[in-house]
């Protein structure tokens, strides 16, 4: 969907990065062994999908080595899959500086190349590829097709003689941008836990609300690498609750840990070739100061029967293009703030900022845990409006958030270890592929998010109509308030002679509804895709020949059950 959304505009959207692109520590170079397994049923679907589906028109080549061979080198993942299997017919660039060698990418079905330096003439595609060319070392006929397939996009793009006249000229950070980026960002926010329902916040009742943590105050667009949003504004979540409670709820806000706020400078790309180094250095008197203010103020709202919001989480010293973060621990000293706030009071409310999992050893003191992502230039609007009530929660995890980085596959299987090289010995067991097959406890499973209001899953049929798999039941809003639950398909294969996870999502849908109000609910899914599985045994795509239906709200989440055969 959001590749036909770029491509209406008469713009190329870009896949990235192609393939296994899956670290920032000497991501320019990293050699990555997987099996042809994982590959195929992990790594290359997406790709497939924005090809088949999404007709995208241009794809990345990533800076990596996939089992030896460098991915803006590599006949098969350029040529074989890309577009002899998945039959993609736009252009291949390279990630900026990901060309190493003149006529070995030259000879495969990479198109451009881009960097970051201002020698362009001196790119391995510039003089050094019609040196080639004149010394026969490479065909002028590989050159012509890179020629063709970009001004193939071009034409599509309308860019091309009288059809430039129709090109369409887009808009930019309309007020209409900012409506859809407010929706989105109230569809994604996810309630991790509300113990006793203590959110939403009765805005009727309150008279004072403390506000504590730096993300309160703080926006996220403007760093991150490559990650960086060219937005017109972007509204914190303090900026959020003051503009929604208006002047009839008193906010004082403390700071509670230091973090200086982001600002990218345009340095940061030329940087980002090497692997930068991150800082949590702080001043420890000053760190102590800050947190005891807050607990104190924390301490006095509570004993008056005020809320208490904390607002923490990452940045971009830490989520960030170039530079993996070496812990999932929260950084400025937010654990013993946490720790501190909640001994203080019990009922203090806990949103992160944040875009990649953090370890909570502090969870199970909390009542209420909300997760709002780097959500827009409208974040701080749709955080205030879930946390207040007047959006009802309905975004679900994308991937697991574990108890520890330990029990991650990756660190628990032991992928590192040689450098410049990673080995992946977890296969296909990755993410809740993983820890719900080993049965390895997590924090908040895959697929996980709370609502205001409570659903009710009845009534499962599963019936297989020629090339169809299609999966039926009611589901029924039984709580007092609208709200939308996503019905989740997951299913376990079998027959296959092979090890197999014990769930894979295969389907999913967002339902509204209101209180009371219950509906019918079909998710149909192409046999070929949902049956689908690499076979260790034949090397190639098989399908299985029965599997068990899961359906609910989450992996673990688990309402109903059937079979497909």
């Amino acid at each position: 969907a959001y590749i036909k959304g770029v491509q209406e505009s008469d713009v190329a959207a870009c896949a990235k990065h192609y393939a296994v692109n899956s670290q920032e520590t000497d991501r320019l170079d990293v050699d990555e062994t997987v099996s042809e397994r994982a590959l195929r049923e992990l790594y290359l679907p997406a790709f497939e999908a924005a090809v088949r589906d999404g007709g995208v028109l241009s794809v990345m080549g990533a800076y990596n080595l996939v089992n030896g061979e460098q991915c803006c080198e590599s006949k098969k993942l350029l040529d074989d899959i890309l577009r002899d299997e998945f039959g993609f017919d736009g252009f291949v660039v390279s990630d900026w500086s990901a060309v190493k060698r003149t006529k070995e990418s030259a000879e495969v079905g990479l198109d451009v190349e881009m960097s970051v330096t201002p020698n362009f003439d001196e790119y391995y595609f510039a003089q050094p590829l019609k040196k080639a060319i004149e010394a026969g070392e490479v065909k002028e006929a590989d050159v012509d097709k890179k020629v063709v397939r970009v001004l193939s996009v071009m034409d599509a793009l309308h860019m091309l003689g009288e059809a430039r006249k129709t090109r369409k000229p887009g808009h930019y950070a309309t007020l209409d941008h900012a409506v859809k980026a407010l929706d989105i960002a109230r569809e994604s926010i996810v309630l991790l836990k509300n113990d006793g329902n203590l959110l939403p916040l009765d805005e009727r009742k309150m008279t004072r609300l403390l506000v504590i943590g730096a993300n309160a105050d703080r926006i996220h667009s403007n760093g991150g690498g490559s990650a960086v949003i060219k937005a017109l504004h972007e509204v914190s979540p303090l900026l959020g609750l003051n503009g929604a409670l208006g002047g009839n709820v008193e906010i004082e806000y403390a700071l509670g840990y230091d973090a200086r706020q982001v600002n990218q400078d345009e340095s940061w790309q030329e940087e980002s070739l090497e692997n930068s180094k991150g800082s949590d250095t702080k001043d420890e008197e000053r760190a102590k100061a800050l947190r005891d203010e807050a607990v104190a103020k924390a301490r006095a709202y509570a004993a008056a029967g005020d809320p208490v919001l904390f607002i923490g989480g990452l940045d971009h010293e830490h989520d960030l293009e170039g530079r993996d973060r070496t812990t999932m621990a929260l950084p400025y000293g937010q654990d013993e703030l946490l720790d501190a706030l909640l001994n203080a009071d019990s009922d203090t409310i806990l949103a992160f900022v944040a875009g990649s999992p953090i370890e909570m050893p502090w969870a199970d003191k909390a009542k209420a845990i909300v997760w709002n992502w780097y959500a827009g230039c409208e974040s701080g609007t749709a955080l205030a409006e879930v946390l207040l009530g007047r959006v009802n929660p309905s975004g679900h995890l994308p991937e697991t958030f574990p108890i520890a980085l330990s029990d991650e596959p990756a660190h628990a299987i032991g992928t590192f270890g040689l450098e410049g090289h990673v080995d992946y010995k977890e296969d296909i067991y990755v993410g809740y592929r993983y820890f719900d097959t080993k049965q390895v406890p997590v924090r908040f499973p895959f697929g996980h998010g709370l609502s205001y209001t409570s659903f009710e899953y009845s009534d499962l049929t599963v019936r297989r109509v020629d090339d169809e798999i299609r999966v039926s039941l009611h589901v029924k809003n039984t709580g007092d308030c609208a709200g939308k639950t996503v019905v989740q398909v997951y299913l376990g294969l079998e027959g296959t002679g092979e090890d197999r996870p014990a769930k894979e999502l295969k389907g999913f849908e967002k339902v509204e509804l209101q209180a009371g109000e219950s509906r019918q609910v079909g998710i149909d899914m192409p046999a070929a895709k949902a049956l689908r599985y690499w076979s260790n045994g034949s090397n190639a795509y098989a399908l299985a020949p029965a599997a068990t239906v899961f359906v609910g709200e989450s992996v673990e989440d688990i309402r109903l059950s059937g079979r497909v055969a």
